[in-house]
């Protein structure tokens, strides 16, 4: 299959922070420990050692699951699993004002059984985590966001 980031997609990305299945890059350090377990749909990313939230994001067919619907601002590890057949992405968007939505860093090809850690620094808002993957095969499309692969989530203070 041939994978085409959508235009939208790759407009405004920057360099990321991503790495392997165990470690974590980036401006911060991604020491200590914690899964960030949490449930409900009002939990809050579990901080770890070094006092960054975690929040574990499942991806699969055609769905964004994170483990938390808010996160106190500050230093937030993503922790992208991917639960599907496809390889997916996580992308993450802050929304302005106006409801438009600008892209701040993003971990791609993340492959079926595979996960990767994007590593940010959040001010209070509301963020989308999403899949922007869009795939050709056989003149079709297959457009991962439309088909349902985003979810917000709230930084607060």
């Amino acid at each position: 299959m041939a994978s085409l980031a959508a235009a939208a997609g790759l407009a405004g990305c920057t360099g990321g922070a991503e790495s392997g299945n165990d470690s974590a890059n980036g401006s911060g350090g991604a020491n200590g420990s914690g899964n960030g377990s949490a449930n409900g749909s009002n939990a809050s990313g579990t901080p770890g050692a070094s006092g960054d939230r975690k929040v574990r994001v499942v991806l699969d067919e055609w769905q964004v699951k994170p483990d938390a619907k808010s996160v106190p601002s500050g230093q937030v590890t993503f922790n992208a699993v991917n639960k599907g057949h496809e390889v997916h992405e996580l992308v993450v968007r802050e929304r302005s004002d106006d409801g438009a939505y600008e892209e701040l860093d993003e971990v791609d090809d993340i492959g079926k059984g595979t996960s990767k850690k994007l590593q940010m620094k959040l001010e209070p808002g509301t963020y989308e985590l999403a899949c922007l993957i869009v795939e050709e095969e056989d003149g079709e499309t297959e457009d991962h966001y439309k088909l349902g692969m985003h979810e917000t989530i709230e930084v607060t203070n």
